[in-house]
């Protein structure tokens, strides 16, 4: 599961928000405002859907898909190569590693994901979301 660091809260005026959030936001924003998230095809994203409502794919810890019956691994790789392309840009853009932007994307798949969505935890157990 993904993890948030908090930063200290300050004594004086002004609150500051997570040092961890604020990295997640800027990435989240940047996937979406520069179109990161537009970037497969239409039918290609109705797959991905259809697969992941019909638990035949999954997603991982890390911001990628993970196939769960061996019919989707071909979509699975495709998916999983566009999203590797994306978090590679978007990690030199922000000065972040792939695997943080990967993670906070992952985070904000989750919060967005319909319940009875597979994810797979970093230990390597599967669990659907409630």
């Amino acid at each position: 599961m993904i993890y948030t660091e908090t930063a200290p809260k300050p004594r004086a005026a002004g609150r500051r928000l997570p040092t961890l959030t604020l990295i997640a936001a800027s990435i989240w924003m940047a996937l979406v405002l520069v179109g990161g998230l537009t970037s497969i095809n239409p039918a290609m994203a109705q797959s991905l859907k259809s697969e992941l409502q019909n638990g035949n794919v999954g997603e991982r810890w890390d911001g990628f898909v993970q196939a769960r019956n061996n019919s989707a691994q071909g979509l699975v790789n495709n998916v999983n190569g566009k999203r590797k392309k994306l978090y590679e840009k978007r990690a030199r853009e922000l000065g972040q590693s792939p695997q943080v932007v990967g993670q906070v994307f992952a985070k904000e798949l989750y919060d967005r994901a319909r319940s009875g969505t597979w994810f797979l935890n970093q230990n390597g157990s599967w669990y659907q979301k409630p």
